[in-house]
C-alpha cells in the first residue's frame, strides 16, 4: 500500500472512520478511471495524491456538487475551500527545496556542478518543486550550474540507473546529484562503479527506507523525507474540522515538516518503512480529537 495511504488509514483509524484504496496509476486514463470509481462510491470525503487533476476536472465537479469534500495531497491545484483544499501548502516546499539547494551547496564545496534528476510526470515537481530547486541553488551560488535530466516514470525501478550513467558520461564536469524521487539512487552506485564513475555526491529528495543504508556507506551524502505521517494525520485533522462544522483552514496553513537526513543523525527504518520526520507528533492531534 502507498506511504499516504497508510498514514492517512492510521490517523483514521484513530477516529474510527474506514478508508478505502483506489490505485490511481500512472496514466492519464488510470487517472481518470481511479476518479470516476471513488465518484461512484460516493464516499464522506476523497483525497487523491500526486494526480494530475486535468484529467477529472468533471469527477472535482461532480464531487463538489455532491458537497462531497475533496483533497489533492501534494498537487499543483487551487484550492477552493472548503470543499477542494491542497495538503501540504505551498510553505512546505519553499523550505524542501532551499533545503536541497543547500545540501549540494555542501556536497559540492560551495561550487557544484548539479545534475537534477526530475520525474517531470508528477505535477507537483514539474511545476512547484523543480522551479522552486533552480531558484534557491540561484540564490545560494548565483554562478552555479544545474543540468537537468527527465526521468521517465516507468524507468523507476527499473533502468533509471543506465539513463543516469549515460547522462553523467555526457555531463562530466557533474559532481552533485540531485534527486527528485530518490528511488532514482536505488542501485545507482554499483552502476557509477561499473562505469568507472568517482567524484559523484548524491542528494534525494523523498526517499524510501530502501535509502537510509546509502548514507552509511556513503553512496547518498543527504535525504529529505516526505512527510507522509505528518500529512495523513493532517488530512483526517482537516476532515474532521470539516465534518463537525468548522474550518480546514487551520491545517491547510500547517506547514508539513522538512528535514534533513545526514549519516550523523539518520533514524532506522521501523518496519522496513522511514520513521516520522517528527518523532512522537500523533499525540498533539490526537490530544486536539480528544482522543487518548
Amino acid at each position: 500500500m502507498p506511504a499516504p495511504a497508510t498514514f492517512t488509514k492510521a490517523a483514521a483509524s484513530k477516529l474510527g472512520w474506514s478508508v478505502k484504496v483506489i490505485n490511481g496509476g500512472l496514466t492519464p486514463e488510470q487517472n481518470k478511471n481511479a476518479m470516476d470509481q471513488a465518484v461512484k462510491d460516493s464516499p464522506d470525503a476523497v483525497v487523491f495524491e500526486g494526480l494530475d487533476s486535468s484529467v477529472f476536472q468533471s469527477e472535482i465537479k461532480t464531487l463538489k456538487d455532491k458537497k462531497i469534500p475533496t483533497i489533492g495531497w501534494q498537487t499543483t491545484d487551487t484550492p477552493s475551500l472548503p470543499d477542494f483544499y491542497v495538503i501540504p501548502g505551498p510553505s512546505h516546499y519553499d523550505l524542501l527545496t532551499q533545503a536541497a539547494a543547500a545540501a549540494a551547496m555542501v556536497a559540492g564545496k560551495g561550487k557544484p556542478v548539479i545534475g537534477h534528476i526530475a520525474v517531470p510526470t508528477f505535477p507537483i515537481y514539474k511545476n512547484t518543486i523543480d522551479p522552486a530547486f533552480d531558484k534557491a541553488v540561484a540564490g545560494y551560488c548565483p554562478d552555479c550550474k544545474v543540468k537537468t535530466f527527465d526521468m521517465p516514470v516507468t524507468s523507476l525501478g527499473k533502468d533509471s540507473a543506465t539513463r543516469i550513467v549515460n547522462f553523467l558520461r555526457s555531463n562530466r564536469d557533474i559532481n552533485v546529484l540531485v534527486h527528485d524521487q530518490d528511488a532514482t539512487a536505488l542501485g545507482l552506485a554499483p552502476a557509477l562503479k561499473g562505469a568507472s564513475i568517482t567524484g559523484i555526491s548524491n542528494v534525494g529528495i523523498y526517499p524510501t527506507a530502501a535509502n537510509l543504508p546509502n548514507l552509511a556507506d556513503g553512496s547518498e551524502t543527504a535525504l529529505l523525507p516526505d512527510p507522509f505521517a505528518e500529512m495523513g494525520y493532517l488530512v483526517v485533522d482537516s476532515l474532521a474540522r470539516v465534518f463537525t462544522g468548522g474550518d480546514p483552514a487551520t491545517s491547510v496553513a500547517l506547514t508539513a515538516p522538512v528535514v534533513l537526513w545526514t549519516k550523523d543523525n539518520a533514524p532506522q527504518p521501523v518496519n522496513n518503512a522511514l520513521p516520522a520526520a517528527q518523532p512522537g507528533f500523533e499525540q498533539k492531534f490526537l490530544t486536539a480529537w480528544g482522543v487518548s
